[in-house]
């Protein structure tokens, strides 16, 4: 299923029971990898699972924190609608900058990219730009470091 296809409660319930390993009746981070993977096409981020496992639940047992399937359906519907689609659109900008798919976009790959559609773009601007998404002032721009908050 692409980044942009609707999820119903149906594939996602499916996606619940095929990525329950033992049946446990929930997922752990890893199940959870897999049923983004499968029904996106896409690894969530660290800050992705971060934000789903521990702001958006409250769900703890032994094993540590995890989701029951009400709450996968929910969260899987609620990334696949128009509100999360702005935000895959922007990490496939993020896949296209980054072509080694490390996870970082160093500014010589930026610059490239850039220089290739707009080839009359000033040096400078571009530095300023990337300046702009490398939050934490490294010299890369980091996925995990919510580049699509700093695409404004």
């Amino acid at each position: 299923m692409s980044s942009i296809s609707k999820v119903t409660y149906k594939d996602a319930e499916t996606m619940f029971h095929t990525c329950d390993m033992g049946n446990k009746g929930y997922l752990d981070r890893e199940d959870y990898k897999t049923a983004v993977i499968s029904l996106f096409g896409l690894m969530p981020t660290d800050s992705e699972i971060e934000e789903v496992f521990v702001v958006e639940n409250e769900q703890k047992g032994e094993d540590g924190i995890f989701l029951k399937k009400e709450k996968f359906i929910s969260v899987m519907i609620w990334r696949s609608g128009s509100a999360l689609n702005c935000y895959n659109y922007e990490r496939l900008i993020f896949d296209c900058l980054d072509p080694l798919q490390d996870g970082f976009v160093k500014f010589d790959d930026f610059e490239k990219t850039v220089q290739r559609y707009f080839p009359k773009t000033d040096r400078r601007f571009i530095q300023d730009v990337f300046n702009k998404i490398d939050t934490d002032c490294d010299a890369n721009c980091h996925e995990d470091l919510r580049f699509n908050a700093t695409m404004d």
